[in-house]
């Protein structure tokens, strides 16, 4: 599991049904330096969202077969799913 902040929002015009009423968020992972200041990864990640988070929102997520598992679904196509968002 990885801690995350959300970015943005991914617009699909066409989904698979399986992901049919959850978002797809642009994430990136986060860390914290030695002063306690977040520190935000370059790389860019695609969550299956269904839990409705907003741009600046942080979220726990899994990846692989757990992110599947998480969203009820073995056979979604996806990777990486958000699991909780982190108050």
């Amino acid at each position: 599991m990885l801690m995350c902040k959300v970015t943005g929002k991914v617009v699909s015009t066409i989904k698979n049904e399986s992901l049919v009423g959850m978002s797809l968020i642009t994430v990136r992972a986060l860390s914290f330096d030695a002063k306690g200041n977040e520190v935000v990864g370059k790389d860019v990640y695609v969550a299956a969202d269904p839990f409705g988070c907003g741009v600046g929102h942080c979220v726990l997520v899994t990846q692989g077969g757990n992110a599947r598992f998480a969203i009820g679904d073995g056979k979604a196509p996806v990777d990486m799913a958000v699991v909780g968002i982190i108050d």
